[in-house]
């Protein structure tokens, strides 16, 4: 009687052992199935960081081009705005001295009064014709600034583009990092019931 009741006792703690064992393999299933949703998760992110890191490097590079191409129209602007200061000074002195030979032609004979009216009229023609110059060279300088001021608003807008590439670049990692945290947790949950199944 005792032979059949420990028998028993066997049987009961054998089909006990099946029945965990059963359960032991179908949270390891599970767990193996979360393992590889985290991988698959992972991988995805890991593209999601390298695509945000080469745009936030093509953007560097226009930012660095843009920057540049700048300062070569600041630079190009100056040396017309200097130009053009000296190519008015140079008008103001030609002027100047027009009027001088005029004002000593007329003191010196009044009998080519008549002669100096022509060139008179020439001389005003002439001055006509550069201050409509000295107009045209103005606008063309201000086309510059407003060129200037565009490329000026456009830079604005890459970097704030380029600011909210580096925000999602960090949230990224950010995600990354969290996702490798509870990788690293069902790993070892894994391990854990690996080493228990074993025992």
């Amino acid at each position: 009687m005792l032979v059949k009741q420990r028998l028993v006792d066997v049987c009961r703690g054998h089909a006990e052992q099946v029945e965990d064992n059963k359960r032991l393999q179908s949270s390891v299933r599970k767990l193996k199935h979360r393992l590889d949703q985290l991988l698959r998760e992972t991988s995805g992110l890991e593209v999601e960081q390298a695509r945000v890191l080469l745009t936030r490097s093509q953007l560097e590079a226009l930012c660095r081009e843009l920057q540049t191409q700048n300062r070569a129209i600041k630079e190009e602007s100056q040396a017309k705005v200097r130009e053009e200061s000296e190519r008015r000074r140079a008008v103001a002195a030609q002027f100047q001295t027009t009027l001088n030979d005029i004002s000593s032609l007329i003191a010196d004979s009044s009998e080519k009064n008549a002669k100096l009216t022509d060139e008179n009229a020439s001389i005003s023609g002439k001055l006509a014709k550069l201050c409509q110059q000295y107009e045209q060279k103005n606008a063309a300088a201000t086309t510059c600034q407003a060129r200037c001021k565009q490329l000026e608003a456009t830079e604005a807008q890459l970097k704030a583009q380029l600011d909210a590439c580096a925000q999602r670049f960090d949230d990224v990692q950010a995600a990354l990092a969290q996702s490798n945290t509870a990788f690293d947790t069902y790993k070892t949950d894994i391990d854990k019931v690996g080493l228990w199944a074993m025992h």
